[in-house]
Protein backbone atom coordinates (compact mmCIF):
# COMPACT_ATOMS: atom_id res chain seq x y z
CA UNK A 1 0.00 0.00 0.00
CA UNK A 2 2.67 2.17 0.76
CA UNK A 3 4.50 1.68 -2.38
CA UNK A 4 1.26 2.28 -4.16
CA UNK A 5 1.33 5.47 -2.71
CA UNK A 6 5.34 6.63 -2.78
CA UNK A 7 5.61 9.38 -5.29
CA UNK A 8 8.60 9.84 -7.36
CA UNK A 9 9.84 13.45 -6.51
CA UNK A 10 12.79 14.36 -8.82
CA UNK A 11 10.01 12.66 -11.78
CA UNK A 12 7.07 14.94 -10.47
CA UNK A 13 9.18 17.97 -10.87
CA UNK A 14 10.96 17.38 -13.97
CA UNK A 15 7.73 17.17 -15.62
CA UNK A 16 6.44 19.45 -13.76
CA UNK A 17 9.02 22.05 -15.10
CA UNK A 18 8.65 20.56 -19.01
CA UNK A 19 5.41 21.32 -18.74
CA UNK A 20 5.15 25.25 -17.86
CA UNK A 21 7.46 25.66 -19.96
CA UNK A 22 5.33 24.44 -22.61
CA UNK A 23 2.31 25.82 -21.33
CA UNK A 24 3.85 29.30 -21.95
CA UNK A 25 0.54 31.23 -23.25
CA UNK A 26 -1.26 29.45 -20.27
CA UNK A 27 1.37 30.86 -17.43
CA UNK A 28 1.42 34.58 -19.47
CA UNK A 29 -2.39 34.69 -19.05
CA UNK A 30 -2.22 33.96 -15.42
CA UNK A 31 0.08 36.78 -14.66
CA UNK A 32 -1.67 39.28 -16.52
CA UNK A 33 -4.73 38.79 -14.77
CA UNK A 34 -2.70 38.80 -11.44
CA UNK A 35 -1.19 41.87 -12.59
CA UNK A 36 -4.35 43.17 -13.38
CA UNK A 37 -5.77 42.93 -10.44
CA UNK A 38 -2.09 44.16 -8.42
CA UNK A 39 -2.44 47.27 -10.78
CA UNK A 40 -6.49 48.01 -9.43
CA UNK A 41 -5.17 47.54 -6.03
CA UNK A 42 -2.06 50.08 -6.30
CA UNK A 43 -3.43 52.74 -8.93
CA UNK A 44 -6.74 54.43 -8.24
CA UNK A 45 -9.14 53.78 -10.53
CA UNK A 46 -9.47 57.07 -12.41
CA UNK A 47 -6.13 56.73 -13.50
CA UNK A 48 -5.98 52.75 -13.90
CA UNK A 49 -8.38 52.41 -16.93
CA UNK A 50 -5.37 52.80 -19.79
CA UNK A 51 -2.59 51.36 -17.92
CA UNK A 52 -5.24 48.00 -17.70
CA UNK A 53 -6.27 47.98 -21.00
CA UNK A 54 -2.19 48.30 -22.16
CA UNK A 55 -1.15 45.69 -19.64
CA UNK A 56 -4.17 43.10 -20.87
CA UNK A 57 -3.05 44.18 -24.61
CA UNK A 58 0.82 43.07 -24.36
CA UNK A 59 -0.49 40.20 -22.25
CA UNK A 60 -2.46 38.81 -25.25
CA UNK A 61 -0.27 39.82 -27.80
CA UNK A 62 2.55 37.74 -25.57
CA UNK A 63 0.60 34.60 -25.22
CA UNK A 64 -0.29 35.18 -28.88
CA UNK A 65 3.29 35.15 -29.96
CA UNK A 66 3.95 32.21 -28.27
CA UNK A 67 1.19 30.63 -29.12
CA UNK A 68 2.64 30.65 -32.93
CA UNK A 69 5.52 29.31 -31.47
CA UNK A 70 3.99 25.96 -30.47
CA UNK A 71 2.09 26.21 -33.89
CA UNK A 72 5.44 25.16 -35.71
CA UNK A 73 6.91 23.02 -33.56
CA UNK A 74 5.94 19.29 -33.05
CA UNK A 75 3.22 18.11 -31.14
CA UNK A 76 3.44 17.17 -27.71
CA UNK A 77 1.80 16.18 -24.50
CA UNK A 78 2.47 17.63 -21.11
CA UNK A 79 1.47 16.78 -17.68
CA UNK A 80 1.41 12.59 -18.54
CA UNK A 81 -0.78 13.56 -21.48
CA UNK A 82 -3.52 15.14 -19.82
CA UNK A 83 -3.23 18.28 -22.15
CA UNK A 84 -1.74 18.47 -25.61
CA UNK A 85 -0.18 20.91 -27.50
CA UNK A 86 -0.44 20.47 -31.13
CA UNK A 87 -1.48 22.32 -34.51
CA UNK A 88 -5.35 22.00 -33.53
CA UNK A 89 -4.95 23.24 -30.32
CA UNK A 90 -2.98 25.93 -31.06
CA UNK A 91 -5.05 27.32 -34.16
CA UNK A 92 -8.32 27.61 -32.01
CA UNK A 93 -6.03 29.23 -28.81
CA UNK A 94 -5.13 32.15 -31.60
CA UNK A 95 -9.45 32.35 -33.06
CA UNK A 96 -9.34 32.81 -28.81
CA UNK A 97 -7.15 35.69 -28.48
CA UNK A 98 -8.58 37.07 -31.62
CA UNK A 99 -11.36 37.44 -29.55
CA UNK A 100 -9.62 38.51 -26.51
CA UNK A 101 -8.09 41.24 -28.17
CA UNK A 102 -11.21 42.39 -29.52
CA UNK A 103 -12.52 42.92 -26.03
CA UNK A 104 -10.07 44.44 -24.78
CA UNK A 105 -10.69 46.86 -27.62
CA UNK A 106 -14.50 47.25 -26.81
CA UNK A 107 -14.12 47.21 -23.21
CA UNK A 108 -11.69 50.04 -23.62
CA UNK A 109 -14.38 52.29 -25.42
CA UNK A 110 -17.46 51.24 -23.55
CA UNK A 111 -18.85 54.43 -21.89
CA UNK A 112 -20.89 51.67 -19.54
CA UNK A 113 -17.67 50.72 -18.24
CA UNK A 114 -15.66 54.13 -18.39
CA UNK A 115 -14.37 55.16 -15.14
CA UNK A 116 -15.20 51.85 -13.17
CA UNK A 117 -12.80 49.63 -11.53
CA UNK A 118 -11.54 47.71 -14.44
CA UNK A 119 -8.76 45.62 -12.72
CA UNK A 120 -10.92 42.49 -11.56
CA UNK A 121 -12.83 42.25 -14.82
CA UNK A 122 -9.57 41.55 -16.69
CA UNK A 123 -8.46 39.20 -13.87
CA UNK A 124 -11.65 37.40 -14.49
CA UNK A 125 -11.11 37.77 -17.79
CA UNK A 126 -7.52 36.65 -18.33
CA UNK A 127 -8.86 33.66 -15.94
CA UNK A 128 -11.64 32.37 -18.38
CA UNK A 129 -9.26 32.63 -21.34
CA UNK A 130 -6.87 30.64 -19.73
CA UNK A 131 -9.52 28.15 -19.08
CA UNK A 132 -10.19 27.82 -22.82
CA UNK A 133 -6.54 27.37 -23.84
CA UNK A 134 -6.27 24.20 -21.35
CA UNK A 135 -10.18 23.50 -22.48
CA UNK A 136 -8.83 23.11 -26.11
CA UNK A 137 -6.05 21.23 -25.23
CA UNK A 138 -7.24 18.73 -22.98
CA UNK A 139 -6.95 15.22 -23.30
CA UNK A 140 -8.63 14.18 -19.89
CA UNK A 141 -11.19 14.05 -18.34
CA UNK A 142 -10.85 15.72 -15.27
CA UNK A 143 -8.70 18.30 -16.98
CA UNK A 144 -11.56 19.12 -19.40
CA UNK A 145 -13.39 19.74 -16.30
CA UNK A 146 -11.17 21.86 -14.83
CA UNK A 147 -11.06 23.71 -17.48
CA UNK A 148 -14.97 24.20 -18.59
CA UNK A 149 -14.98 25.29 -14.66
CA UNK A 150 -12.23 27.35 -15.33
CA UNK A 151 -14.52 28.94 -17.98
CA UNK A 152 -17.63 28.95 -16.41
CA UNK A 153 -16.92 30.53 -12.68
CA UNK A 154 -14.61 34.16 -14.30
CA UNK A 155 -18.27 33.87 -16.55
CA UNK A 156 -20.84 33.95 -13.90
CA UNK A 157 -19.60 37.25 -12.39
CA UNK A 158 -18.65 38.70 -16.01
CA UNK A 159 -22.21 38.51 -16.84
CA UNK A 160 -23.15 40.18 -13.43
CA UNK A 161 -20.01 43.08 -13.18
CA UNK A 162 -22.47 45.73 -13.53
CA UNK A 163 -24.03 45.66 -10.18
CA UNK A 164 -26.54 47.79 -11.01
CA UNK A 165 -27.70 46.32 -13.58
CA UNK A 166 -31.10 43.94 -12.93
CA UNK A 167 -30.91 42.43 -16.25
CA UNK A 168 -27.11 41.39 -16.03
CA UNK A 169 -27.53 40.24 -12.28
CA UNK A 170 -31.38 38.02 -13.47
CA UNK A 171 -28.95 36.29 -16.61
CA UNK A 172 -25.63 35.79 -13.84
CA UNK A 173 -28.08 34.05 -11.58
CA UNK A 174 -29.77 31.74 -14.27
CA UNK A 175 -26.55 31.20 -15.68
CA UNK A 176 -25.27 30.27 -12.43
CA UNK A 177 -28.46 27.76 -12.15
CA UNK A 178 -28.30 26.36 -15.39
CA UNK A 179 -23.83 25.92 -15.08
CA UNK A 180 -24.99 23.67 -11.79
CA UNK A 181 -27.13 21.42 -13.42
CA UNK A 182 -25.12 21.13 -16.60
CA UNK A 183 -22.18 20.27 -14.26
CA UNK A 184 -23.83 17.85 -12.07
CA UNK A 185 -25.01 16.19 -15.50
CA UNK A 186 -21.62 16.22 -17.41
CA UNK A 187 -19.94 14.47 -13.98
CA UNK A 188 -22.96 11.85 -14.56
CA UNK A 189 -22.01 11.39 -18.13
CA UNK A 190 -18.09 11.61 -17.24
CA UNK A 191 -18.40 8.69 -14.34
CA UNK A 192 -20.16 6.29 -16.82
CA UNK A 193 -17.38 6.56 -19.09
CA UNK A 194 -14.86 6.24 -16.09
CA UNK A 195 -16.70 3.20 -15.11
CA UNK A 196 -16.41 1.29 -18.44
CA UNK A 197 -12.89 2.39 -19.00
CA UNK A 198 -11.15 2.23 -15.67
CA UNK A 199 -9.10 5.59 -17.04
CA UNK A 200 -10.15 9.31 -17.23
CA UNK A 201 -8.09 9.00 -20.48
CA UNK A 202 -9.94 10.32 -24.10
CA UNK A 203 -7.35 7.40 -25.48
CA UNK A 204 -9.07 4.74 -23.26
CA UNK A 205 -12.81 5.86 -25.10
CA UNK A 206 -11.29 4.46 -28.44
CA UNK A 207 -11.43 1.23 -27.15
CA UNK A 208 -14.74 0.78 -26.50
CA UNK A 209 -16.89 -0.61 -29.07
CA UNK A 210 -20.32 -1.76 -30.09
CA UNK A 211 -19.42 -5.58 -29.29
CA UNK A 212 -17.96 -4.68 -26.05
CA UNK A 213 -19.98 -4.59 -22.36
CA UNK A 214 -20.79 -0.81 -23.38
CA UNK A 215 -24.25 -0.47 -25.01
CA UNK A 216 -24.50 1.35 -28.53
CA UNK A 217 -26.50 4.41 -26.69
CA UNK A 218 -24.26 4.61 -24.10
CA UNK A 219 -21.38 4.80 -26.09
CA UNK A 220 -23.10 7.15 -28.17
CA UNK A 221 -22.88 5.14 -31.27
Amino acid sequence: MLDLLAVDWNEAIRVSKAGTVALGPECVLVATACIAILIDLLIPKEKSGSALATVAMAGAIGAFALVWRTYLLEPTSVFWGAVVIDRFASFFKLVILCGTVLSIVLVEESAELRGRSMGEFYGLLFSAVAGMFFMVGANDMVTAFLSIELVSVPSFALVAYLRQDRRGTEASLKYVLYGAFSTGLMLFGLSIFFGLTHSTSFAALTHLAPDSKASALTIGF
